[in-house]
């Protein structure tokens, strides 16, 4: 039999629920030159874990993104230059496949806000926005100088978002992600 090894690739490759399910991205490879990837989460901190593959294209080679909030995790596939953008709300148990916004790039970050809306940012500096979970996305942030989203985050103390771009600028919107206003770069 092949000999399986685990590598558990960069630490932002994680997300936490309120609940504390914690999920990970976990490289499967054998002694072919295939290797696949697998989400895997724990409900007892670390002590056992629970492979989710459930719903991901078979093709799907690598996890690049994942994020976790109240009642929803969302990772973003990949296979060659083909990304998918996969939901679920029990836990891991069912994934459904979400359209990506045509005009998007490779995304890079991803967000969920407790009312439902979803987030997306990608390489070149844009950001999506969905009310209807996931099934349309409007463009509602593109950087001038087409630098990449890194993070896009809510804040738990008064729901204002926040993201960030590859080149350290910060910006804030105060109105579900329906505007940005520049907040600061790395150089403050």
């Amino acid at each position: 039999p092949p000999r399986l090894q685990f590598q558990v690739p960069r630490l932002n490759l994680f997300g936490i629920l309120p609940a504390g399910q914690v999920y990970v991205k976990v490289k499967v490879t054998d002694e072919s030159p295939i290797s696949s990837v697998v989400l895997t989460y724990s409900t007892d901190d670390g002590a056992t874990w629970v492979n989710l593959r459930t719903g991901f294209d078979p093709t799907d080679r690598d996890i690049r993104v994942i994020t976790a909030t109240a009642g929803r995790v969302m990772a973003v596939s990949v296979y060659g230059n083909t990304y998918h953008l996969y939901t679920t709300t029990d836990d891991g148990e069912h994934w459904s496949k979400l359209p990506l916004a045509t005009c998007g790039a490779t995304p890079t970050a991803l967000m969920s806000t407790p009312q439902g809306t979803l987030f997306y940012g990608d390489s070149k500096g844009q950001v999506f926005r969905s009310t209807d979970s996931g099934l349309l996305w409007t463009n509602v942030y593109r950087d001038s100088g087409s630098y990449g989203i890194i993070n896009v985050v809510r804040s738990p103390a008064n729901a204002h978002l926040f993201l960030r771009t590859n080149y350290g600028s910060l910006y804030r919107s105060t109105n579900d992600g329906v505007s940005w206003g520049f907040v600061a770069t790395d150089t403050i």
